[in-house]
């Protein structure tokens, strides 16, 4: 069993050896790392071509910039392993994580294994999700558990998957916001045996180079369009699918009004009022699921807010910020 270890990089001198490191530091060994250099301006290429040099199942491939989705992509075609798994170059892994998730997969007839992750700041680790227990999900539940995020999210890392799986799926590169939500959902609806096993062992640093740009941009809506097409696709599997996927449309909807306060121009109104249509309809979400990841209690206030008319909002714009 070999497992291929999908590495997008850009411009992440700082942080990259730490992410390497890692996985060399394994105790499972039968593995390779493809190191996708997207055009990196810094010393990134030229620190991944040393580890190249230092070890032959380290595999480096320069590109011209075209951002994590295409480097991707690039990865899955070049990958020789049984399974795929996705790592950010400022994010990092336990020594044991392999191996763990290969013991299960030998002993469990699953395509795609969830195993969580925990998120790293300025040193401290914090865990938001409550799977304890390992299990098999079947895709019903997979689906609902999509939407709730209470054991795991639609991020593609912290996951492995059979690499025949991705060989008919490829992420949008068209897409700016969004397009990891897309990709997993697509894999989810491509499986029919789904392995969790919360080791939270990989460690997602959102205090390195990966935290996004508050200001508003309109790839914004590039995620508000990937929920919306989610949506229409599982509103009519049943009442509670249709529900749980409109709460994430107008969670995206308050993310987005939030943003707009940047452009403070007669666009900004423009992009309020459009949004506050959508999320006044749907007001009553924001008391649903209340122990449920799926919206924080700032989510749930912003639905609120900007349900409220376009000048008290505009009056009590520092409110949500």
């Amino acid at each position: 069993m070999k497992i291929s270890v999908i590495i997008p990089a850009y411009n992440g001198e700082k942080y990259i050896k730490r992410c390497i490191n890692s996985i060399k530091k394994q105790t499972f060994y039968n593995w390779e790392i493809i190191l996708i250099d997207d055009g990196s301006k810094d010393k990134t290429g030229i620190i991944c071509d040393a580890y190249a040099l230092e070890d032959n199942r380290i595999k480096v491939i320069h590109k011209a910039n075209g951002g994590a989705s295409s480097a991707r992509n690039l990865g899955i075609d070049k990958a020789t392993g049984d399974y795929i798994t996705f790592i950010d170059c400022d994010d990092w892994v336990e020594e044991d994580f392999f191996e763990k998730a290969v013991d299960f997969f030998a002993k469990n007839f699953v395509d795609i294994l969830i195993t969580g992750f925990v998120f790293d700041k300025n040193r401290v680790s914090r865990n938001m999700f409550k799977g304890k227990n390992k299990e098999i999900i079947g895709i019903n539940k997979a689906r609902k558990e999509f939407f709730l995020r209470d054991k795991f999210s639609w991020e593609v890392c912290a996951k492995f998957y059979k690499k025949e799986i991705l060989s008919k799926i490829k992420f949008d590169i068209k897409l700016k916001i969004g397009e990891d939500m897309l990709f997993f959902w697509q894999v989810l609806n491509s499986v029919e045996k789904i392995g969790y096993l919360p080791l939270y062992k990989y460690h997602y640093d959102i205090s390195a180079s990966k935290t996004m740009t508050s200001k508003f941009s309109v790839k914004w809506f590039h995620g508000l369009k990937v929920k919306r097409n989610i949506y229409n696709q599982v509103k009519n599997i049943s009442k509670e699918m249709e529900l749980l996927s409109k709460i994430v449309v107008v969670v995206e909807m308050v993310t987005l009004a939030k943003k707009a306060y940047d452009i403070d121009n007669y666009k900004s109104k423009r992009i309020i009022k459009y949004l506050q249509k959508g999320i006044r309809k749907n007001i009553y979400l924001s008391i649903l699921y209340p122990k449920s990841n799926i919206m924080t209690l700032r989510q749930r206030l912003g639905i609120i807010y900007f349900s409220l008319p376009y000048k008290l909002c505009i009056l009590g714009r520092n409110f949500l910020k």
